[in-house]
């Protein structure tokens, strides 16, 4: 049975992402939280023969899409960081990374639709991660 096509939205610095973009549109990336069900979903992908897509905004607004690209790992890690108040961290990598389009207005995060409740992604919403409905232009 194929399950919905999904994808993972992230902020992150604007500064990584374009390093990433320019350093062969890869990278790989940490984040203090435990990811487990985009790890989940990353595997059934997999299994599938498919890809789930990961697609950034801006940490510092968090409003505009800026980059998408292919994942190619997920995994959860114990964080070493004794300040977190997080036991476990994610390591993600990725590929094929893209910019968005520019367009007028540019593309928002408000677009995504989360999965869990079939709603868009609020404009106040700042955590690092959600598991969204993979946009039609992304299929």
């Amino acid at each position: 049975m194929v399950k919905k096509q999904l994808c993972i939205y992230a902020i992150k610095a604007v500064k990584d992402l374009n390093e990433a973009y320019k350093n062969g549109k890869m990278g790989t990336f940490l984040e203090e939280k435990a990811w487990r069900e985009g790890r989940e979903h990353f595997k059934d992908a997999r299994n599938e023969d498919t890809y789930l897509p990961i697609i950034f905004a801006d940490a510092g607004s968090t409003w505009e899409l800026l980059y998408w690209a292919k994942l190619t790992n997920v995994e959860i890690l114990p964080n070493t960081n004794k300040q977190s108040k997080s036991k476990s961290m994610t390591r993600y990598s990725f590929k094929e990374m893209r910019r968005y389009p520019k367009r007028n207005p540019p593309y928002n995060k408000t677009e995504l639709i989360v999965n869990s409740t079939g709603n868009p992604i609020s404009e106040g919403f700042i955590r690092s991660y959600s598991i969204c409905i993979r946009p039609k232009y992304l299929k």
